[in-house]
């Protein structure tokens, strides 16, 4: 399978020690066939990467991930404004190699060698986007030590949006 370059858009709800935050996020990715697994590199946010045996599966472990970065980082900042930063640093960093990849891969779909998937093709340029509000649904306790950080709840899609064509 050649290399997919992907976009996508997923909501996940996490709770810091005194805050709880919604946090929409429109990155992309690139699944790419490693022997047997696929793995899903994520261009922004470029620090993660994860796997399963199909698109759909690579992209789950990927979204759980990302989720659970999400809960570290508001339960190691604390406060919703420096989650917030934090977590617009997070989605924002971006891997070159990572980022040169998804470019390659999309420069072999506009040329015709995309698989067949079941995803809508994207020709236009998504920008990497990170929204975060916060929400009243936070555990509001007096000691961050009491605090037992919580799964991240995924609110939106549990697949890819489109491919980058």
């Amino acid at each position: 399978m050649p290399n997919l370059p992907l976009y996508f858009d997923l909501t996940v709800r996490v709770s810091g020690p005194a805050f709880g935050a919604e946090v929409r996020i429109q990155g992309r990715g690139t699944c790419v066939a490693e022997d047997d697994p696929i793995s899903m590199y994520g261009v922004n946010p470029g620090a993660l990467v994860a796997g399963g045996s199909d698109v759909g599966s690579a992209y789950e472990a990927f979204r759980r991930a990302l989720g659970e970065v999400l809960c570290d980082l508001a339960e190691m900042e604390g406060e919703f404004e420096r989650f917030r930063e934090a977590a617009q640093a997070f989605v924002a960093a971006s891997n070159r190699i990572s980022l040169a990849e998804w470019e390659a891969a999309r420069q072999a779909v506009r040329a015709g060698s995309a698989p067949d998937v079941d995803l809508r093709r994207e020709t236009g340029e998504i920008e990497p986007a990170v929204e975060i509000r916060e929400v009243s649904e936070s555990p509001k306790v007096s000691s961050a030590q009491s605090f037992t950080p919580a799964f991240p709840e995924p609110l939106g899609h549990t697949h890819p949006q489109s491919l980058a064509a």
